[in-house]
């Protein structure tokens, strides 16, 4: 409480302050005393019940992936604050709690909660741990002869169903049962399981190029090193050439390209070499 009357006290005398509270739970309500880390912040916020496979124990998310998520969160926030700052010369205290913020990335599964009479496949109201398998079954992981590849129907299940025709693996996939009314989800089921075996009789970066000139969107699992060699980001000049400990290195690029003011990457200064300027590199006075 009494942070919160120093808030308010703050915004009569600085019309632009903007405080960001991110706290495990935020200021109100049964749970805001609890103290949360990030395997905590995981499992209350639900993110912990979707990891692991059917047969094994829910899984703690990589890193510090439940508070990670938090933090660009607190920088949408502070950015959209500021901005209205500026705009309205009017400031704001603003609560950022762990516990939503892992909440607001579960809306696959609770869109699921609440409309799961929707789906055929629904079984109940809560999706099982399913690993790496999409809610839909129809994007799979298989094993090729060399490698594996995330296979997919989709979007045309008919194009599909003209490749397997023309390698003679299409099994019943004509028989008039799936031509039923209502037959579509045991149709696309018997497909995966057709494209299962096939993808063992084929080479897995030869079945990823035919099935991308076929408009297929079939993906080549990459380890680290094809992502190091892989020629798109390359062609892309995406890598970069940066100093660091007074070494010039190859590392990744940025996730965004602007045609007028291209990223460039230096070596960093530390907070405590600079820290008496940051005030002035952000634009703001004392």
């Amino acid at each position: 409480m009494a942070q919160c009357v120093d808030l308010v006290r703050a915004k009569t005398t600085n019309t632009k302050l903007l405080v960001i509270n991110c706290t495990p739970f935020g200021e109100s309500g049964p749970w805001s005393r609890y103290k949360a880390p990030d395997l905590v912040a995981g499992a209350l916020g639900g993110s912990a019940a979707l990891t692991g496979d059917v047969d094994t124990p829910p899984l703690k998310l990589w890193g510090d992936l439940n508070f990670m998520v938090p933090g660009c969160y607190v920088a949408v926030a502070a950015l959209a604050g500021f901005y209205h700052a500026n705009k309205k010369q009017e400031g704001q205290s603003v609560q950022v709690p762990v516990h939503e913020c892992i909440a607001s990335c579960l809306e696959h599964a609770l869109m699921w909660y609440f409309c799961h009479e929707y789906f055929p496949q629904s079984y109940h109201r809560v999706l099982p741990r399913r690993g790496s398998l999409h809610w839909t079954d129809l994007y799979q992981v298989m094993q090729t002869q060399e490698g594996s590849v995330m296979i997919t129907p989709l979007p045309s299940a008919d194009s599909q169903l003209a490749w397997l025709i023309e390698e003679d693996a299409f099994e019943d996939l004509l028989d008039p049962e799936f031509q039923i009314p209502g037959a579509a989800r045991n149709y696309m089921l018997r497909m995966m399981e057709i494209l299962r075996k096939w993808a063992t009789s084929k080479e897995g970066r030869d079945l990823f190029e035919q099935a991308q000139t076929r408009h297929l969107p079939y993906g080549f699992v990459s380890h680290v090193n094809d992502v190091a060699e892989n020629t798109q980001l390359a062609a892309r000049n995406w890598w970069g050439s940066y100093v660091v400990g007074g070494r010039r290195v190859t590392g990744v690029g940025a996730p965004y390209q602007f045609s007028k003011t291209p990223v460039e990457i230096r070596e960093q200064e530390t907070l405590s070499e600079n820290d008496g300027n940051v005030l002035d590199l952000v634009g703001w006075s004392q």
